[in-house]
């Protein structure tokens, strides 16, 4: 496991602004692997015996502050970039969209929970509209019927190395 005097000076800010949130979690909201979170934080990676040391872009380092909420451009700092790159990559960051990494996993829950139950709100009357739309779902459900009705076939053809009494063809 990793301790704190393990880590490199911007994988303390992350690993401080994480707190209590799993590594996985965490992973995941920046959509990069647990092994590269763990990897990157520390500063190296072990390859035959061997510390490696790791160089992280600014994409993956902007990725894993904005996961746990930490100072993208303390940690940018931190990570020896200039600040007219600091300052290029926070650019990035405010042009990018929301998107689903701004919601918390209980939040994300319990809006599946509310779509699988049925309950609609008026933001979601385009979707329910769409499915009463001839020739859309209907189409899908019925040809999904057909799909599901239709009996397997048994194996009636002989294993590939061919008939079982004969034994393997050459």
């Amino acid at each position: 496991m990793t301790t704190t005097r393990d880590l490199t000076p911007y994988g303390r800010i992350i690993e401080a602004a994480r707190g209590k949130v799993s590594v996985r979690a965490a992973a995941k909201r920046a959509e990069i692997s647990e092994g590269w979170w763990r990897q990157v934080v520390a500063g190296v990676q072990k390859a035959g015996g061997i510390l490696i040391p790791v160089n992280p872009s600014d994409t993956t380092l902007v990725a894993m502050a904005t996961a746990v909420g930490a100072d993208v451009e303390a940690v940018l700092r931190a990570a020896g970039y200039a600040p007219d790159e600091i300052s290029s990559a926070m650019q990035e960051v405010d042009a990018q969209p929301s998107g689903i990494k701004d919601y918390s996993d209980d939040d994300l829950l319990k809006e599946v929970r509310r779509r699988i139950t049925g309950r609609t709100s008026e933001s979601d009357a385009h979707i329910a509209a769409a499915k009463t739309v001839p020739g859309s779902s209907e189409v899908t459900t019925a040809r999904a019927k057909r799909v599901r009705s239709t009996p397997r076939r048994a194996a009636s053809r002989p294993p590939v190395g061919g008939d079982p009494e004969e034994g393997p063809r050459r």
